[in-house]
């Protein structure tokens, strides 16, 4: 059977292999974290018994250890596929899986806290550079909406846009397009 998009409705889309659960989703939705590379190794070289396996484990971790791509080797953690679909009519892409608001509320059930900013951090070291900008200077927010107008214009005409959805409102702060009159939002916020 045919899925429709959850864009336009229409049954003209196709089921892909190629989608990816990061792994900052998998911890705050499903409760699962992804070792890195380092992580596993290191976890078996302090594992008894003395085998062939940690002495492996150990050289490799030496080894990549002792140049640069080799570190960045050691900090990748990995990913899980997902199936995505995909609407051949308005090019809308999202998950095959349908995910009902009660699973993902883990997502941002204390966002923007100090345990949601570690978290984040931990998978998505960058983060630790933005987070006390993120929705709290004006220069990062006009910033980020600016290039969000920007994004969505190459694909929409903003212009013709009357209702916004916002999915989340922290802080009761929406997206709006710059040039939009009327807006209708719908606000779904645990906080």
């Amino acid at each position: 059977m045919k899925h429709k998009c959850r864009n336009c409705q229409s049954k003209n889309t196709v089921t892909l292999d190629r989608g990816i659960l990061a792994p900052f989703f998998l911890k705050r939705v499903y409760g699962i974290t992804l070792n890195t590379v380092r992580e596993s190794l290191t976890s078996r070289i302090h594992n008894p018994p003395i085998s062939t396996k940690k002495n492996l484990a150990s050289f490799l971790l030496k080894f990549l250890n002792s140049f640069n791509y080799g570190r960045k080797l050691l900090d990748y953690r990995g990913s899980v596929g997902v199936q995505i679909r995909v609407c051949k009519d308005c090019f809308f892409v999202g998950p095959e899986t349908k995910y009902e608001y009660e699973v993902l509320s883990g997502l941002y059930v204390d966002y923007r806290s100090a345990n949601y900013d570690n978290d984040r951090i931990n998978f998505e070291p960058f983060y630790a550079q933005i987070k006390d900008y993120v929705g709290k200077s004006g220069e990062e927010i006009t910033s980020r909406l600016s290039h969000i107008d920007t994004l969505i214009s190459q694909y929409v005409d903003v212009v013709s846009i009357e209702n916004v959805i916002d999915w989340g409102g922290w802080g009761r702060k929406i997206y709006t397009f710059s040039s939009t009159n009327e807006k209708c939002v719908c606000f779904r916020c645990i906080k």
